[in-house]
């Protein structure tokens, strides 16, 4: 038997190739040729269909490909046709359990836990130009003769549902190179396609989900040339993560969201903020006047969600492409609100933190202090990796921070190009300090360990005091030594013979010979058995170790922000530290993972107004209030430096 295709209740064979052995003397052996020819012909079908429900049940939907499948059948030329049907089948069944108890060897057999899993590695291949002439593809022979861009197409549209699900299962590297092998024509046909097969919410539920997922979308230039592509990976993105929104409501607003980023890029300041005002006054009319006919029928959708959440996502639009868009001072009295009232919550943490002092000659990125940048990056940091983007274009944030709204990522990665390795080697030194004169760390007891980020392996060494992080580095298996001389500075001190360093079994070796001064103990040892017994501090840090990872992701920025992975990982250590010292004040939270206490803490909105004497904060009630209420966080009285001398005021709202 050729290959056979398994799943969603279909088998099928696509070559079915018999050898008859008859007895020499046995007086018809052409009559016994026909009687089985007829049997697998005209019935072997139906009753295999039968017997194979009970070993591929209707709910199981993987694909099980097989290149070659051999079995042997003894029959009785004197059976019964059906006899001799109900036997092959019940061989053939046999053969394939056997298959799969045997599991898959890539040679012979394949399994994919669905078709769309199936359909993603094709697509894959297909874009990378090394599909064809691999036998486990044989169902997609028929594409072959097609352009690539014609065969992805075809694969994906030929059953919608399966194609969008498929998408899904790529990864966003095999995305990115599915889209580059299409033309645009067959994109748009694609996107018409699965946006065709169903249709679930609105254009303001759509609006929402699109402002979410743009932070984090890795989308192509603002050109026309684009948009579909950019529309397409939009789409994507939204009903990966949100199951109850597809369809043309869903591609419509995505491809007016392009639209309006590309007229805003392109316009000049003052035509900008027309398109903008247009869009927020809800007329139809002054919409195809202002923008013509192309434009306007593609900016539709956005006249039906909300105008307030349309302006919102304009500004941060012309603020993120352009830099046109410039802050308005605010007036005395005027209230003013965020989502991100933890701002006023980390403020002082941020505040006693000698950023000047640590960005020392430091080169400003354009008229924006070192200092002042980075205050308001660790910030960023601080409200996690999928707040990041709305965060950074907070207008609110950014003028208490001190930053204008022409800065972009794109000034960043300017930026960041200047910094030299010595400059954040100094800014890791000078925050260890720091750290332990603020009495967040004593450099006694300290662990080694792993963590993982896209892109490679992470070493990061901690205090156990409270948990803090002293340094975040990358690292390769192949090359510790090189790691063991980037941790010299925090291990190599005349004064550090009586350390503890607990460590990660994969570094034991390494740092034994390069430091042998320390006392160096694997997570899993004896000795270690016995540190733990004798200091909690230890204990509780080792006890959440598998959250290291988690932790790291949740601190870095996402890759639309463009940042080195040196900085993004001195950035993160400096961030952990602001939120352990945060935590630190909240009694019996104080060693909770990072994206706990944004959910329970800090997730919380806030308003302020500008008095002549003082600026009057209220907040919100996070889950947690009654935490912040006892340490009186939510109520006090501070100032910070980089404003004047009028001190915030908190209180809680209702």
């Amino acid at each position: 038997m050729g290959t056979v295709l398994t799943g969603e209740n279909l088998l099928q064979v696509s070559r079915f190739r018999i050898e008859y052995l008859v007895s020499a003397n046995h007086p018809s052996p052409g009559r016994v040729k026909a009687r089985l020819d007829e049997a697998v012909t005209k019935d072997l079908a139906g009753v295999l269909c039968d017997v194979a429900e009970r070993l591929f049940p209707p709910s199981d939907s993987a694909v099980l490909l097989i290149r070659q499948l051999e079995i042997n059948v003894d029959v009785n030329a004197a059976w019964e046709q059906d006899q001799m049907t109900r036997r092959w089948a019940k061989q053939i069944i046999h053969s394939l359990n056997d298959v799969q108890q045997g599991g898959v060897d890539g040679e012979n057999i394949l399994c994919f836990a669905n078709r769309a899993a199936y359909l993603a590695r094709f697509l894959a291949d297909l874009a990378a130009g090394c599909a064809w002439g691999k036998w486990y593809y044989e169902p997609f022979e028929g594409l072959r003769m097609l352009s690539t861009s014609a065969a992805l197409r075809t694969a994906i549209c030929d059953q919608p549902a399966t194609g969008l699900a498929g998408l899904h299962e790529l990864t966003a590297y095999d995305v990115t190179k599915v889209l580059q092998a299409l033309t645009a024509q067959d994109i748009r046909r694609i996107l018409d396609s699965i946006a065709d097969a169903r249709q679930n919410g609105d254009e303001g539920q759509c609006f929402q989900a699109l402002r979410i997922v743009w932070e984090t979308t890795e989308l192509g230039p603002l050109q026309a040339s684009d948009e579909w592509q950019n529309a397409l990976r939009l789409y994507l993105k939204v009903t990966r993560q949100r199951h109850d929104l597809s369809g043309f409501a869903l591609k419509a607003t995505a491809l007016a969201l392009i639209r309006l980023a590309h007229r805003l890029a392109s316009n000049s300041a003052s035509q900008a903020n027309i398109l903008l005002d247009t869009l927020t006054s809800g007329s139809v009319a002054n919409l195809y006047s202002t923008v013509g006919t192309s434009d306007a029928e593609i900016l539709l959708p956005l006249l039906r969600c909300s105008p307030d959440q349309v302006k919102e996502m304009g500004q941060a639009l012309l603020a993120r492409y352009t830099g046109h868009l410039k802050s308005e001072p605010a007036t005395e009295n005027d209230t003013r609100s965020t989502p991100f009232g933890s701002l006023f919550l980390l403020l002082p943490f941020l505040e006693a933190l000698p950023l000047e002092d640590m960005t020392e000659n430091w080169p400003n990125a354009g008229d924006v202090p070192a200092a002042t940048l980075i205050r308001f990056l660790l910030f960023v940091k601080c409200c996690g990796r999928a707040n990041a983007q709305r965060v950074f274009f907070d207008s609110l944030v950014r003028d208490l921070m001190g930053i204008d709204l022409s800065l972009s990522p794109l000034v960043i990665k300017r930026w960041q190009s200047r910094l030299s390795r010595q400059n954040l080697e100094t800014f890791m030194a000078e925050m260890f300090t720091w750290q332990y004169e603020y009495g967040a760390a004593n450099g006694q007891t300290l662990a080694l360990a792993r963590a993982s980020l896209p892109g490679g392996a992470v070493a990061i060494l901690l205090d156990c005091l409270r948990g803090t992080w002293l340094t975040a580095l990358s690292y390769q298996r192949s090359r510790l030594e090189s790691l063991a001389e980037r941790l010299s500075a925090w291990l190599s001190q005349d004064d550090q013979d009586e350390i503890v360093l607990s460590s990660d079994e994969l570094f034991v070796e390494m740092l034994r010979s390069a430091f042998p001064h320390l006392q160096v103990e694997g997570y899993r040892s004896t000795s270690a058995t016995r540190l733990v017994e004798e200091d909690a501090s230890i204990k509780e840090l080792l006890a959440r170790m598998d959250r290291l990872t988690s932790e790291l992701s949740y601190l870095s920025m996402p890759a639309t922000f463009r940042m080195s992975r040196s900085l993004d990982l001195a950035l993160s250590v400096a961030a952990q530290g602001i939120l352990r010292n945060f935590a630190w004040s909240l009694p019996g939270f104080s060693r909770s993972s990072l994206p706990y206490l944004y959910s329970n803490f800090l997730n919380v909105s806030g308003n302020i107004e500008d008095e002549p004497t003082r600026r009057v904060v209220r907040l919100g009630r996070p889950p947690l209030n009654i935490v912040l209420g006892m340490t009186g966080m939510a109520s006090k009285t501070y100032q910070v430096s980089w404003l004047d001398e009028r001190p915030f005021v908190l209180f809680q709202g209702e």
